[in-house]
């Protein structure tokens, strides 16, 4: 195992090991182990996904986001990695692969889903979940992540 990078993120210190002698040529997932409220949290994702997050909650940074706005996350995945880059309670996620039953944060099923009638979010992200939309729905799902 190598260790490979130091973040400071709002009181919050994270690092990244790359574990390329155990993976090879494969794509290599990097740990990303979080202190964060007393607690070592610990997420397992390719570097690719991480850069991705890593730079959406940079840009939530950006746009002014602070400790107590919510954030939906459309698209999350099962494994709901956006609250690994932004500690917030207020982080909500929606995708079909979180697992079931759905809860007030983790809701299963899509932008869609009635579980989101009537509820208001500060954003709303959706990382690398369009391509996965159907043509036909894409004007539809938009409508729907900024109303």
């Amino acid at each position: 195992m190598r260790f490979g990078l130091v973040l400071y993120q709002r009181s919050a210190y994270s690092a990244i090991f790359d574990y390329q002698t155990l993976w090879g040529d494969r794509p290599k997932p990097i740990l990303l182990a979080t202190y964060y409220n007393s607690y070592w949290v610990f997420l397992l994702m390719l570097f690719d996904q991480y850069s991705r997050y890593k730079a959406c909650a940079d840009l939530l940074q950006h746009a002014a986001y602070k400790r107590g706005d919510s954030v939906l996350d459309i698209g999350a995945g099962r494994e709901c990695l956006l609250g690994g880059f932004i500690h917030d309670e207020n982080i909500y996620y929606v995708d079909p692969l979180v697992p079931k039953p759905s809860d007030d944060r983790k809701i299963t099923g899509d932008i869609h889903s009635s579980e989101l009638d009537g509820r208001t979010f500060s954003y709303t992200t959706a990382i690398d979940v369009y391509e996965h939309v159907p043509p036909e729905q894409r004007q539809s799902s938009i409508n729907r992540m900024s109303s």
